[in-house]
Order: structure tokens, then sequence, then C-alpha cells
């Protein structure tokens, strides 16, 4: 059960992070499912229908050579090499759109949003979340995704060290994109990378234990599906493979709950560094959900509003009284 208003917003610990996690991912399962499936649906179909089919050509390999058993890493080592690593760059930077609906969807569950039923006013849907959060920032989320990506690979090329650095860093990039719309003079790619340094110094440690714990999520959900499950469905075909539409769609479904899972992670981690940096409340979360949706104010109301009011003490009764009866003698 998730805390109400300002009780969301005090520092976690790394087992009181991975549990709010856990609650907002249950809360909003069915809406991160539906986000991550239609940009993992879109990256299954431009990968085997727009891009493979150019690939093959560049790289002169014909569809059967690669639906071959010849065709393996250790015949073919630079083809395979390089057909993994463009599925993966495209995976990666098509996820970053829903990423940032996930994102937006997450921080409505932190304003106490419900799921919209279709005849409330919600804004707590899988569709307004995905073009809100994910679509109107698009290009930012890309242009970010591409940059941090080239970043940490060239780190990690460099012994390693570097690219954990920043990939630790740079962890809430996206969170900073959809929902940090303080003024600047920066673009908003530059602001956001800048934004997430500035949130991540000073508690480097606690972050790269969060993102660690997150990427061996990621890669065991992956792991356990494609060795595991394929292997077993597909032991004996080339079913499973990313060469086919078939095998793209197959590939992607262990996607579908571990990338929900490292998008809230990153949220849930940028709200706790806003916590500690800047005194984040419930009041500056409205703020910043005002300035994300293009429908204007969003529940900008003060949390003295929103309590009830307290009972009359007997004091306040003799006073009223006491008023009242002055104002019958004056007349």
């Amino acid at each position: 059960m998730l805390p109400q208003g300002d009780h969301l917003f005090k520092r976690l610990s790394l087992d009181e992070t991975l549990t709010r996690v856990w609650d907002v991912y249950c809360k909003g399962f069915l809406i991160f499912i539906k986000i991550s499936f239609v940009v993992l649906l879109l990256s299954a179909f431009m990968w085997s229908w727009v891009l493979l089919p150019a690939l093959r050509i560049v790289l002169g390999v014909s569809e059967d050579m690669l639906l071959s058993e010849s065709f393996t890493p250790d015949s073919y080592f630079v083809d395979s090499i390089v057909l993994g690593l463009l599925h993966t760059a495209l995976e990666t930077l098509l996820s970053s759109i829903a990423q940032g609906g996930i994102v937006l969807a997450v921080a409505l569950i932190y304003a106490g949003e419900e799921e919209d039923d279709g005849g409330s006013s919600s804004r707590l849907n899988w569709f307004t979340c995905f073009k809100d959060g994910g679509m109107q920032n698009a290009l930012t989320l890309l242009l970010a995704t591409l940059f941090t990506g080239v970043g940490v690979v060239a780190g990690i090329l460099f012994f390693w060290v570097p690219g954990v650095i920043l990939m630790v860093y740079w962890f809430v990039v996206n969170p900073c994109i959809v929902l940090d719309k303080s003024p600047s003079d920066d673009t908003l790619t530059v602001r956001a990378i800048r934004k997430s340094q500035e949130l991540v110094e000073g508690s480097w440690c606690y972050c790269f234990c969060t993102v660690l714990i997150g990427f061996a999520m990621v890669f065991v959900v992956k792991f356990f599906w494609i060795v595991v499950v394929l292997q077993l469905l597909f032991k004996d075909s080339q079913g499973f493979l990313p060469y086919t539409f078939k095998g793209a769609l197959l590939m992607v479904i262990p996607m579908l709950f571990a990338l929900p899972i490292l998008s809230i992670l990153q949220t849930v981690m940028y709200f706790n560094l806003r916590v500690e940096k800047e005194g984040m409340n419930f009041e500056a979360l409205l703020r910043d959900l005002g300035h994300t949706t293009e429908h204007g104010s969003y529940r900008q109301v003060s949390l003295l509003e929103t309590l009830e009011p307290s009972p009359p003490t007997d004091f306040n009764l003799r006073e009223t009284n006491r008023s009242a009866a002055v104002d019958e003698v004056e007349l």
C-alpha cells in the first residue's frame, strides 16, 4: 500500500526504494505493460521490415543465409556482432519513448491519481501518459538516450570504469526530461543531463547500488526468457531468432515486464534525490505536473485546502455568541 501526500516524499533506504518500486509496479501494472507493448511492437516491426532488409543489402547476406544453421557467431562473427548491436540500439532508442510515458504514469500515481476507468477525469491511463510523457518529449528522449548511450559505451571501451561512472550519473535523465521544466538557457537535453549529474552528485554509491540492482533484474529476466524458455520451445528451429518478425516479437516479450521496472526505479530514484537535495514535497510534484501536460494547471492546490476543517472549540463558540450579543445590542 502506497502512502499518500507528503508521506511519499522522504529519503528512502535501498530496501525501501525496492519496496516502493514494487508497490508502484503492481498499482500501475496494466498501464506500464500497454505503454511498453506499443513501443516494443513498433521496434520489432521496424527491425524486421525496415532495418534488417537494408542491413542484408549492406552486409551482402541473404535471408536464407541468415536463417541457415551455418550463420553462427563463429562463422560470421562481424556480421553477427553488427546485427546484434544495431538491434540493441534500435530497441534502446525506442524504449526511451516508452520510459517517458511510464515516468509520467509513476508521477501521477505519486500524485494520488486512480486509474481512469473510462468515465472519470483522471489522467492516469496508458494513452494519455504515453502521449504527454513519451510522444511530446520523443525527440528530446531520443537525443538524450543517443548521447548518453554513446558516452557510456565509449567509457566502457576505456577499461569499463568511466562507462559505469557515467551510467550512474545519467541514470535519472529521463525523469528530468519529463518532469523537470524549470527555466534554463540550455536545451532540454543538456539541461536534463546536467540536472541528473547534480542530483546524483554526493549520492553516487547509493545510486550505483540501485543501478546495479535495476540492470541485474533486467538481465535476469531477459536471460531466463531467451536462454531457458526460447531454447526449450524452439530447440530445433530458428523460430526464436531476431532475424524474423516472429523472432523479434518473441525477443521483446521479456522487455514488456523488465522495461517498466527499470523506468519506475529511475523515477523513484529521481524523487528520492530531489527530496534529499531540494526538499521536494507533494505540492512541488503537483506544480511539476502542471507543466508536464498540455491541459494547463494540474491540481495546483494548497495542501491546507485538502484538510478537513477542525471542529469548533468551546472557546470559539463562546466568542461567536458574544459577538452576536454585541451586534444585537448595537442594533
